[in-house]
């Protein structure tokens, strides 16, 4: 029993997501609309070759509050975006 591969996702959703419920009461993320924009900025920022230090400073205009390259590694190599 793979939840992923159902399309399942169980845990704390990652920034940019909700966990939400399916129809059938199942787990599932879904797109949260305030922070999304800001994890695509952050992604187009990192591929532009903008500073981590720059990006991070981004995030914390931005509303999401983190700080630190450790939370900035989860988002950029989490197999989820």
């Amino acid at each position: 029993y793979n939840t992923r591969s159902q399309g399942r996702f169980l845990g704390i959703a990652p920034v940019g997501y909700i966990n939400a419920r399916d129809e059938n009461n199942k787990p599932i993320l879904t797109i949260d609309q305030n922070k999304a924009p800001i994890v695509k900025s952050i992604f187009e920022q990192y591929h532009a070759g903008v500073t981590r230090k720059a990006i991070l400073l981004y995030a914390k205009e931005s509303g999401l509050g983190k700080q630190g390259n450790v939370w900035l590694e989860r988002i950029l190599k989490n197999p989820i975006y």
